[in-house]
């Protein structure tokens, strides 16, 4: 797949570069790199990440074969976990066909029962695979150099499932970014209270529930204070994603913004020393 460099890309760097945290031991940094691929998958979310050390994640897979389709074109051969945010189709309806082919080692969700097709189809597929099943508690998982967060779902049943998504942070040094899903206030809520330690700033954030006016509140931007948020969306989707009030919100913070509607697939390579690079599909 042909991507193309911001045509800014210089000047963001030498911006990153300068805003770059000092640090008295740079050479304890660790080495190497992590990239985010913020799949199109039209209107739902579908992200891989890849650790330091050719670690592989896939958090979401969209709805229908767009993921396995992107997958298949970076030549990926193997996935070492695959995250379900939360059970929506527009998050997990293309993730039975990507355990079937890659059997992924590790699946996790937030082990809410839905009674929907598609998510029984996911589960027939990881227990097919012979994946492992983990629980979403609160855990870190080594990524090469890098760690990811497992932010834990309330698991509250008088929540809504946006706000019982499963929720990641990816920690490489000086350079991090967060993924949450479908949440909504309610659940950053939670978070706040129950797991402030794994809420920080970060670099790059992926737009909560597709921009839409629930999703993101004052509360999780200024927590997050993304310098870039990547808003996974459709283009002409019947529900107004974005809207104004969250393309508001993440101007209030001076963050970039970038939609797949626009740009296709949008790929970030982050360093340890907090500075990294964005690539485009469009």
């Amino acid at each position: 797949m042909k991507l193309k460099f911001f045509s800014f890309l210089a000047v963001l760097l030498l911006f990153l570069a300068a805003c770059a945290p000092v640090t008295e031991n740079p050479q304890l940094l660790p080495a190497g790199q992590v990239k985010l691929h913020f799949i199109d998958v039209g209107q739902g979310d579908a992200v891989l990440i890849e650790g330091t050390g050719g670690q592989t994640v896939l958090y979401d897979g969209g709805r229908g074969d767009a993921a396995l389709d992107y997958l298949t074109a970076i030549g990926l051969e193997t996935l070492d976990l695959v995250i379900a945010s939360h059970p929506d189709a527009d998050h997990i309806g293309g993730l039975d066909k990507i355990v079937a082919k890659y059997k992924p080692r590790f699946y996790l969700d937030n082990t809410m029962a839905a009674t929907t097709q598609t998510y029984e189809d996911l589960l027939r597929a990881v227990a097919e695979a012979g994946t492992q099943v983990l629980d979403p508690s609160r855990r870190s998982i080594d990524l090469g150099a890098a760690k990811l967060l497992i932010i834990p779902p309330p698991l509250d049943e008088s929540f809504d499932r946006n706000d019982n998504s499963v929720g990641v942070m990816l920690d490489f040094g000086d350079f991090e970014a967060a993924l949450t899903g479908d949440a909504e206030d309610k659940e950053f809520q939670w978070w706040l209270s129950h797991t402030p330690t794994y809420l920080q700033q970060v670099e790059v954030y992926k737009s909560s529930h597709h921009g839409s006016k629930n999703g993101d509140s004052e509360a999780s931007i200024t927590t997050f204070l993304p310098e870039l948020v990547v808003i996974s969306v459709g283009a002409s989707n019947p529900y107004g994603h974005p809207t104004q009030e969250a393309l508001d919100l993440y101007a209030s913070v001076a963050a970039t913004v970038l939609r797949t509607d626009q740009s296709g697939t949008v790929i970030v390579t982050g360093r340890a020393d907090g500075s990294f690079q964005v690539e485009t599909e469009k």
